[in-house]
């Protein structure tokens, strides 16, 4: 996936209706990332009926290979809006 510029998401809830041409978006849960940042969008979900997940392979919308400068997100605040 990687040669390709694509990334995986894992571990999607089964009941999940997570389908092709979805777009991804952070969700802020955690506190890792602010909500609302776009990812990518959704380009194949399969189902492992072993362990009752979903996974979907996910072509994101910044071109990680041609990438010349970057911005580090140290601190956000969490309005009361964004936990609604």
């Amino acid at each position: 996936l990687r040669a390709d510029g694509l990334c995986k998401m894992v571990g999607i809830d089964e009941k999940s209706d997570i389908k092709v041409g979805d777009v991804v978006v952070s969700s802020g849960i955690g506190s890792v990332y602010p909500s609302g940042i776009l990812v990518g969008r959704v380009k194949e979900v399969s189902v492992n009926s072993y362990n009752r997940t979903k996974t979907a392979v996910v072509e994101p919308f910044a071109d990680f290979s041609s990438l010349s400068h970057l911005s580090v997100i140290t601190y956000y605040e969490v309005t009361e809006n964004e936990t609604e």
